[in-house]
Order: structure tokens, then sequence, then C-alpha cells
């Protein structure tokens, strides 16, 4: 080992670019800390002075800097799988204990330091690779500078790390300095562990080559690449916490040559203090002077967003912010006052306040006064939102804000969201209820303690429309595949037009595929298009999901379009595109770290179309201009393209829509309306029309003099079908054309009758369901104004049957049957004019419901659910969905799947079945492991390394004690192998492919004897010496039973299925509930869930009964027995809108009507009724919820706020007379949801 000495430093000054050559020995310890350093920071907290004693307590308080840490070495260092974090947090954990063995002089923290490093450089036996290796490799050099002040740490193992830092730190460092695309964020850390290294090794070469490559490197290692325009930090574009790293370690370089005598914070006139200034002030919610630049290929047009997270803000990694503000404002009276008030947003935390602070008169932790109440509080109501903005009020420094939120001014006030250590002041409330009144009051607070409230501000969201948008405004969906659902769209006028948009959609490249959401009106010749996205996704896990403005033809998806969209690469990447037209296509690339909200613009002038982004909607920023031939008419709009992972939609908000469009004309006014009959309830409207139109609005009325109501202004066909209506009544109607420019100037006109009421007709789509002590039946519903249905069953096929109840809605339980009993169903509609005939018959075998079934069909993300019961499973590590038995699978690559904790407790009696195709049979590779240890557990291995065949064991005393089921069965590598294990009482048997292959018929041992087993894997053993299974897996059950051969048989011979599921029309509040058109290949019956139960409920698991306004997605499944597996659930949306409030029923005595409003039911007489007159309220089942009497006035009345949206029936009775009517109530009429 070379001796301790004192570096040699010749400086040649030239300007602000004066160079160095080092020549070593150099200082030690000499990296971010010296000898002097350590002794102030024994000093101090052994004084007990604050702010180091603070740090100090934080610091012991802290787990990993107790004497017991243990660490987890790897072969490497770098990589995305938690192998960085780990070694990153192993190296600070020797850093933390070598801190408090210099405070205290106790030898157990410097042997537990010593332990780390030498596990560490024990494991590491090549050059380091994998994602942000140089973050660990910096920590490990901070920690070895400290720990070679122990005596203790042996010459071989000082000579072990040196050789791990020498040749597989440092060349993995070096080679990856100015690799292309390299960010301050990577570079500048893979520099700085170049000068430790050098600087620990002795090593005047690598100190010198570091320091050139910070002053001329062509790459974010470089502070002059990192910090540019005279203070503004480069990856600043690209977002604030990554932006951070480049800044600490340009620090940290500057701290280890401030050690060894080398003044290189004052480079460049201090250039380092103006990068973190300029950042703290913009994360401190100031304007800052940014200029646009374009990084080694990445345009930043602004800085990235701030957030109210506190990893958006310098975090204190590696104590930069400390480090930086010291020196500049204690040794050398250099003001930092945003650095101070960034300090400021933080208490003291663990090391914080102990490290760098040179003085208590200059500490930037003495806290200021309690902070002033915030001034100007604005709420804004926008679409299903509110937004809160406000500031600071003056004098003092707030650390972070409390919002809170009441339903009254005077009530009670509940916190809603609050912060510290971040001073971004604005907050979005998205738990709400369009159309309610809100109060939201806001205080500040720091480390002195809360300001008071401001005064409460009131607001509403608004909940949108899907019949009634912007006037021109249509939605189409451009293109359509079965998996996909329909794209939807709600629009409110607030915050300049909002539009929030649902879809779903393939891609935009391919003309062949569908696009998704498209929400446009009709625009010819010049114009200019504007929005501000405000809402939407931004996760980085999938590379399909686009949003934006575009301009199109027709809406075909193979039609000319020009499109400025963002998307790609975590969906953060602006384009401006065209594609399919006279032109070509092309493509011009923008920032490829975008951020929401984000602002676009579209203009056309003449052939000519300009993209422009913004980050506030009035600094614009040019992603370039095309000259592209372009039809004179056209179409206008926002739209979402989901991609093909996401079946379900994606949604985005838009607001601020502005369309100028000056040379686009109104449209002509439609021709030809035709209304026709197709019933008592419903009439079929047409019409043509002429010119450029995107939109039509129609309205209806039962008198040709009105009143008129809107049925809908955004209508895109020339077409609509009326079927919520009166019998036997004329309704009369008009149709206006619309574009950008407006509505026709003239409207068309028609009227019809509906027919008059007969007999309903028999009930189709009759289903039965069968469970556990029940069937359940559901239908769809009738027309001709049915009253309700009964419902009558036999015990043989075609009769004779009996009446087993009376249904007001299309569904009905049967809860007395039998388990293992067949019975035989019918249902008829009745309605004023009588009861019509019986539908076909339908039959159902109630039987022992199954207990957990995960088909493993998810095709994506980290979870896995049971189709039966609800239960999440987790993929853990190295893990993907790809190509199972049936439908997709798990594939196994050294990863695991894991159960929820008590996932076994209940298996007593049982059988356990999946799929499993070993990629390699390896002794002890786990099918299944459930454990509470290794002395308590049970487990399937594909080969018992005694054995080389199929084994199950369980145990509560370790592998002395197992109990097993053992086989003759060897699995094959590459091929699909059924497994299935039972036990009833003390026999267990295994089957494989439909056959048992072993017995045990003495187990006193089940599952549920271990209780809740903590660990629950497949693929993985409670053995950490134990290899992982890798391959396939697929099509998991558990039964809760043990299931015979013949089952076992048939399970193994199961077979695929498919849900076929048609479209769901739009319904209404208040609508019967309905059937919707679903089925299965198998045969068996389909299971209905929905996404808003609160919007649409399901009924008897297969009915829709429309509840409330909104939108819900309706998944149908049918997850399988004995005979079929799983089947791909298949997704639709249903909309539903207004319905009317109070529905007649019948009406006799005295005449009454009923109204809903501010949470209460009014019934209202024409003349005063019988004394003996009773109001009550039953729900659809018959359920009395509610009664009040009449005495002797002309309105009675009750609170109904308390109840449950849906349709109720009001009954008012004298005794002789009896009148009944539906009443709706919802959160628009009841006052409370």
């Amino acid at each position: 080992m070379k001796k301790t000495g004192i570096c040699i430093v010749i400086c040649m000054f030239v300007g602000y670019g004066f160079s160095q050559t080092l020549q070593a020995p150099f200082v030690h310890p000499g990296l971010n800390h010296s000898r002097a350093d350590l002794d102030r920071m024994k000093e101090k907290v052994l004084a007990k002075e604050h702010p180091w004693i603070a740090g100090w307590d934080s610091l012991c308080n802290f787990r990993d800097s107790r004497a017991d840490f243990k660490a987890s070495p790897k072969p490497t260092l770098g990589g995305s799988d938690g192998t960085r974090q780990r070694a990153e947090r192993d190296a600070k954990a020797a850093y933390y204990n070598m801190l408090r063995w210099y405070v205290t002089g106790d030898e157990s923290h410097a042997r537990c330091a010593v332990n780390i490093l030498n596990d560490w450089s024990n494991s590491i036996k090549s050059v380091v690779t994998g994602e942000l290796f140089m973050l660990p490799v910096a920590a490990f050099m901070k920690a070895a500078d400290l720990v070679r002040l122990y005596p203790g740490w042996e010459q071989e193992d000082r000579e072990r790390f040196e050789k791990m830092a020498r040749d597989y730190f440092y060349p993995a460092c070096r080679d990856f300095l100015g690799t292309p695309g390299s960010w301050p964020g990577w570079d500048g850390p893979a520099n700085t562990c170049c000068l430790y290294i050098g600087v620990y090794l002795d090593d005047a070469e690598m100190v010198n080559s570091a320091i050139d490559y910070y002053k001329n490197g062509a790459s974010g290692g470089s502070i002059n690449q990192g910090i540019v325009f005279d203070g503004q930090p480069t990856e600043m574009g690209r977002d604030q916490p990554h932006a951070v790293i480049g800044l600490d370690f340009y620090a940290d370089f500057c701290q280890t040559l401030w050690n060894q005598g080398v003044d290189m914070f004052s480079y460049q006139d201090n250039l380092l203090l103006k990068g973190f200034e300029y950042y703290a002030k913009f994360n401190l919610e100031h304007p800052v002077d940014w200029k646009p630049i374009v990084y080694q290929g990445h345009k930043f047009y602004y800085p990235a967003p701030s957030s109210n997270k506190p990893s958006s803000l310098p975090n204190n990694r590696i104590l930069a912010n400390e480090m930086v503000y010291h020196h500049y404002v204690d040794r050398k009276g250099v003001d930092a006052p945003w650095l101070r008030s960034m300090m400021k947003l933080k208490n003291v935390d663990v090391l914080t306040g102990m490290m760098y602070t040179c003085s208590d008169t200059t500490t930037a932790y003495r806290p200021y006064s309690v902070p002033a109440v915030p001034i100007g509080l604005k709420a804004v109501g926008g679409l299903r939102r509110i937004d809160l903005d406000w500031t600071l009020g003056k004098g003092g420094l707030a650390s972070g804000y409390d919002i809170q939120r009441s339903s009254s001014v005077d009530g009670i006030f509940e916190t809603i969201g609050g912060w510290s250590g971040n001073a971004t002041s604005e907050y979005t409330d998205t738990a709400v209820v369009p159309g309610k009144t809100y109060y939201y009051r806001v205080r500040s607070k720091n480390q002195s303690g809360e300001s008071g409230w401001t005064e409460p501000i009131s607001v509403k969201a608004e909940s949108g429309s899907v019949i009634s948008y912007l006037t021109g405004w249509t939605q189409k969906d451009i293109g359509r595949e079965d998996w996909m659902i329909n794209g939807m769209t709600l629009y409110a006028p607030s915050n300049g037009n909002s539009f929030l948009l649902t879809g779903s959609g393939r891609d935009i490249y391919d003309p062949s595929h569908p696009e998704g959401n498209f929400t446009y009106t009709a625009v010819s010749g010049d114009f200019e298009l504007v929005t501000r996205i405000y809402a939407g996704e931004q996760e980085g896990t999938q590379l399909k999901e686009k949003f934006g403005v575009a301009v199109r033809e027709n809406i075909s998806a193979s039609s000319p379009k020009v499109m400025l969209w963002i998307g790609d690469n975590g969906t953060r990447c602006t384009h401006f595109m065209w594609r399919n037209t006279v032109s070509g296509d092309g493509d011009m690339a923008g920032s490829d770290h975008t951020w929401i909200p984000l602002w676009l613009k579209l203009v056309r002038k003449g052939n000519v179309f300009e993209a422009s982004v913004s980050d506030n909607g009035t600094d614009w920023h040019s992603i370039g201009s095309q000259e592209i031939r372009f039809s004179v008419d056209c179409l206008a709009g926002i739209w979402v393209c989901g991609g093909a992972y996401r079946p379900l939609g994606y949604t985005v908000g838009f607001d601020h829509v502005s369309l100028t469009a000056a040379g686009t004309a109104l449209p002509s006014m439609p021709e030809n309306l035709k209304v026709e009959t197709v019933g008592s309830t419903a009439l079929k409207l047409s019409w043509s029309t002429q010119g450029h139109v995107s939109a039509y609005k129609l309205c209806r009325a039962t008198s040709p003099d009105g009143p008129f109501v809107t049925l809908a202004t955004n209508l895109s066909e020339p077409s609509y079908v009326d079927d919520v209506l009166e019998p036997a009544t004329t309704y009369y109607y008009k149709v206006w054309s619309s574009n950008a420019a407006g509505e026709s100037n003239g409207c068309a006109e028609g009227s019809a009758s509906t027919s008059a009421l007969s007999l309903p007709s028999a009930p189709s789509g009759v289903e039965a369901f069968a469970g556990n002590g029940f069937v359940g039946l559901s239908w769809k519903a009738t027309g001709e104004r049915t009253a309700y249905y009964q419902v009558r069953r036999g015990t043989s096929f075609g009769g004779p049957y009996t009446l087993m109840g009376r249904a007001m809605d299309c569904r009905f339980t049967d809860h007395k049957v039998d388990n293992g009993q067949m019975y035989y169903y019918v249902v008829s509609a009745v309605n004023a004019v009588g009861e019509g005939k019986a539908s076909d018959e339908v039959k159902a075998y109630p039987q022992m419901g199954r207990c957990q079934y995960w088909p493993l069909d998810e095709g994506s993300g980290t979870e896995a659910t049971d189709v039966w019961n609800g239960g999440v499973a987790q993929l853990v590590g190295n893990v993907e969905y790809e190509g199972g038995k049936f439908y997709s699978g798990v594939r196994l690559n050294g990863g695991h799947l894991s159960f929820p904790s008590g996932w076994a407790s209940g298996w007593k009696d049982f059988s356990l079945s999946l799929w499993v195709r070993p990629e390699r049979v390896d002794n002890w590779a786990r099918i299944v492991d459930c454990n509470r240890g290794t002395d308590n557990n049970f487990f399937l291995t594909v080969q018992a390394a005694q054995t080389g065949f199929l084994r199950y064991a369980i145990t509560q005393g370790g592998n002395s004690d197992e109990q097993q089921i053992n086989t003759n069965f060897k699995m094959k590598a590459g091929a699909w192998t059924h497994i299935v294990l039972t036990q009833k009482g003390s026999t267990g048997i295994l089957y494989a492919n439909g056959v048992e292959v072993g017995r045990n018929e003495n187990l006193t041992l089940s599952p549920s004897s271990l209780g809740a087993t903590a660990q629950n894997f497949i693929g993985r053993s409670a053995y950490a010496a134990d290899p992982s299974l890798f391959g396939w897996v697929d099509d998991v059950r558990v039964y809760d039973c043990a299931l015979d051969a013949g089952q076992v048989s048939a399970l193994y011979g199961a077979a695929t299925q498919a849900i076929i599921f048609g479209e769901l029309a739009e319904c209404k509040v208040g609508d019967e509930a309905f059937t919707p058109p679903v089925s299965s290949t198998s045969g068996l019956s389909v299971a209905l869930k929905s996404s808003a139960p609160s919007v649409v409920e399901v009924v008897n698991g297969h009915g829709l009964l429309p509840l409330s306004v909104g939108r819900s997605e309706i998944t149908a499944l049918q997850t399988g027995n004995l005979l079929y597996a799983s089947a791909l659930p298949v997704v639709r949306t249903q909309v539903v809108i207004e319905g009317s409030g109070v529905e007649s029923m019948a009406q006799a005595g005295a005449e009454w009507c009923a109204e809903v409003s501010g949470g209460r039911l009014t019934v209202r007489f024409s003349s005063v009724p019988a004394r003996n007159t009773v109001v009550g309220l039953y729900s659809l089942s018959g359920t009395l919820v509610g009664t009040v009497g009449v005495s002797g006035g002309l309105e009675c009345g009750m609170p109904v706020g308390h109840m449950s949206s849906g349709v109720y029936l009001l009954k008012v009775s004298d005794g002789e007379h009896t009148g009944v009517r539906k009443i709706i109530l919802n959160k628009e009429t009841n006052g409370k949801m």
C-alpha cells in the first residue's frame, strides 16, 4: 500500500479556463471528505450542536447505519432488476457505518463496513455492466475512502478492493464517457467515478484525464455540456429528477478536487453555483429564462415541469445542496438565495446538516418564522375535475401546503391533499361529483408551523355530455376490430371547451389498421387548430399510445391525413406527420421528452401546414412546416389511439380547444326527413344532406308548436332511432346540419305516431346461471310497456311449471333449489293488456361452487387475476406473458409467480391443477412451493434429485420429516404436461396428463395444516440454493374438493372457447334491465362485469340495468368448467344518457304528480285526497323503503337524498284506488352521491 502523502499541485491560469496537472500521491481521505471535515463533524456532534446533532440523530436512527447490516453481493453492479439499487444501498451502509465509527470509536460499525466491501470485492470478478452501474461505483469509492482509515481492514482485502476498482470499475466508467446520447446524469457520474478511482489509487493519469474531460469532454460529463448559457442545466429539458443527478456529481467532482487543493468550484466564473441556483429557482415555482436547445439530438423547447412529488426536487442523495451552499456561502461569501430557499424546504434528514455545514451562523437549516397565509386562491371547475392555484403570502418561506375541502362553507373541512419539501402551489381534485358545489381552503407550512387557512372558495365541476358537443363537432372511431371498445367523448364548455376522449385503436401508420377515437368538425380551406392536453398517462410501459390534433380528408383509416401528436417512448415524443397524401408520406420529430400539460397548434395556409408546441399557450416553438397537397374540404379535430395493448381504451383530456376557420361556409339544411313507426315505443328517422357537413342536431316535441327538446347535437350519421316513447302518441322532429361555421339556417321537419299498446311478446335471450344453492335467470327486455315478468319452474322437460315469483326487471334469482337437481324455467311478460306468451325453456343444475382459477390470459403487465374469486397474483422478476397452453401463459425466465399470503390456508380437501412446460428439467426446480420457511412448507418439483421423477412433499419439521407422494413420471423439457394434485382426508394423489402417477394414503398433513403461508410461489423454491423453474405455466386452478379420476381426465381434455359479444346500443336512465347480445362458443352462460356499477349495474350476472348518466366498460366473462378453459374476456362500452325522472305506470283516484329535487321527493295532489291516503316508495324487488301519510293537505313528501341511485316504484293508495309510478333517483336528482 502507498503511504498517505501531500499532493503536489501545478496550476496554470488562463482566465476562467485554467488547467491543472496533478501528481500523486493524493490526500487521503480526500474524496468527499477531508480529515478536517471528519474532525469537524465529530466535534460538533459530541458537543450536540445544531444542526450537526440533528443530522447525526437521523443517521443513527436509520436502519442501514446499524452495525448488523448485511450485504447482498452480486456479480455486477448495474441493471434495472434491483441489482443497482441494492449495490448502492450496501455501499452507502458501509459509508454510514464508517461515519458512526469515526465519531464514536465503536469498532462494530467499522467491521460492518469492512465486511460489506469484502463481500462485494469477493463477488465481482469482471468489468461491471448494467444500467447506471456508475452510481453504486461512486458510493463504493466514497465508502472505501473512509474504510481505509480503519486499521482493521486487512492488507489482502484492501488489495482485492483496489483490484476491483482498477480492473472492474474504472474500465467500465472510462469506456462509458462520451457514448452517444449520454446524459449529464449518466456521463457526469461516470467521470466523477474516474476521478474517485484515480485519487483512491493515487493514479495521476486517471485524475488528470477526468479533469480534462470535466472541462473539455464532448458529452454530459463536461460541465460545459451539462450547464449552458451561463447557468441553464441542460437535462432540465428532459425531466427534473434526472437533471439533479448531473448537478450533484459535478459538485462531488469539485469537492474532491478541493480536498486535493484545487479550486474547481470557481471554474467558469462559478458556473456550478449558477446551475444550482437556476435549478432551485425553477423548482421553487419561479420563472426562468429558458433558451431552447438541442442536446445530442434531443430538442428541448422548454424545461420539463416540476411536480408536487418530492422526487422531482433535489433529493439530497449525495448531499450536494449542502455541499455547494456551504462552499460558496461559508467559504467564499457568495450569496445563493435560491439554493438557501431550496434547502429550507426540507428539515434536517439523514446526514444533512452535519456533513458540510461549516458555521452555525450561516446554516440554511435555521428555520424561518411561520409562513404567511397563501393569497390569490383560485378554483376552476373543469370537466370532472377542479383545479386550484394560489401564491405564497408575503414574507417567509413555505415548505409545503395542506388542502381541505367541504360540501358547505360552514361545514366540516377534510384534508384531501398536502405535501412538504416542495414549493408547488397548485392542486387538481379529481375525486369530485360533477355539478356539486365544493368549498376549498389552503394553508402553508414550514419547519416552524402552519399558517392560518385561506377564506373558502366555492366551485363546481362539470359532468360533460356525450350527446351535446361544441356546435359542428362529432365523434367517430377510425376503423374497428372486435377487441376494441367503442370510442367515447365527453364535452363541457369549461376551460375554453374541454373534451375527454377515450379510444382504442391499433396504430396510425398502417392504413388497414384502426386508429381510435377521432372527435372533429368539418372545415374548408385555411384554419388554425389549438388545444391544450391537460390529462393523460405517461407511464412509459407501452409504445403504441398516441394522441393529438389532426386533419383528415375523410373518416376511413386510409384517408390522407396530417397529424401533430405525442406518443412513443413512454408517450413523450412529439411528431409532425403526414400520410397517404398526394405529396407522399413524411415525418418531422419534435422533442422526445415532452410532458403533459402540453399545447399543440396545427395551422393550414393554402397547402402549407405548420406544427407548433408550447408549454404555456403563448410562447410557441415550431416543429416544422410542410407543403402538402390536400383537399379543400376536410375534417379537423383531436384524436386518441390507445394502441394494441389497450383493449379497454386510453383516455386523454383536451381543453382550450379553439378552431378558427374563416373560409368555412354554413352548411345547407337537411332534406327529405322521414319518420317511420317501428312499434309502440319507437320511431326511426332518416334524412339526406348536401355540402360539407360533420354533425346534426335533433330535437323532438309532442306538439308541432313545441316546446322542442334537444336529443343530440353531435349525430354523425343522417339517421336515428328514438326508442323510449309512449304508445299511440304523435311526435314531431326537427333536424339541423352543422360544421365548423355553425348550424344551418333552416331545419328539416317531420312527424309520426307510435302504435297502440298490445300484448308483450315472449321474452327472448333467456339464460339460466346455476350456482351453489341458487339459480339466476336473465333475459332481454320486451317492449309494449311491460310492467313485470312472471317466472315459472318445473322439474322435468316441458313442465308442468309452478309460478315462482314476479320480476320487475329482467332478472330473477331462485334460491329454493337443491344442489344436484335439474330445473326447467320459462318466463312471460305482463302489461296493461295482459300476459304474453312464455319464453323458450331453459334449464340449470345448481351444484357446489369452485375455488380459484388463474387462466393467465392477461397478456401483459405484472399481475394475474383469479377469475373465479378475484384474487391477484404477482409476476416477480424475469417473467412475462407468452405462449400458453390455451391463450397466453406465463414464461418464467428466472422469475416466479407470487400468490397472496395465506393462499393455501384453506386447502384441506382440495385439488390443484396447472399446465407446465419446462424449458429444462432441473433437480428441485419448483412447480409450486408454499411456505413459512424451509421447515414449514409443501412443494411440487419437476424432478427430485434422489429419484429423477415428479414429487410432492409437505413438512412441518424440515426435509427430514417430509410426507411425500413419489412417482415414476418424468417431466419432458419442451412438452406441456398437465399436473393435478388432489387430497381428500389422508389420501393424496398426483395425476399427470389425466392419469394417476402416484398416491399416498397416509398423509397426516394437508396445506391447511401449515397455517397462513407467507410465501406462495410457482417457479421458485423456499431454499435459496434450489434452481428456479425455467419454462411456461398456464391455467392454474384450485378446487375446494378432491376431483375424482373422471373429473381429472375431463379437465385434462378441456377445450378452448370464445365469447361472441355484440355492440351495446346507447340506453337511458330508467330503462328496463336488459340482456346484451353475448354468448360463448361452448354454450356456457356468459357473466358480465361493469367498470362503473353506479352507472350500469350487472343484474344476476347476465343483465344490465342503467342507473345513472355516464359510461361503463362491460366485460363479458366465461370462466370455464371442467370441460372448457376460460375464454378471453371481451369488453364493450355501454353509454347511458339522461332519462325522465318520473314515469307513469298506473293512475287512479285523485290526480297527483311527483317531483324529485334537492334530495326530496314531493307528491302534489290536484284536489284534497282521502284522509287515509298513503304514499309508499318501494325498491324494484318490492321492499318498502319509505312511507308518509297524507293529512288533508295538497302535498306531502319524504327525504330521498340518502338513498342509492336507481329505479324505484312510488305507490299512492287511498284504500279504494291505487296509482303507481316509476321514480328515478340519481346523483342529479337525489342530491347525494
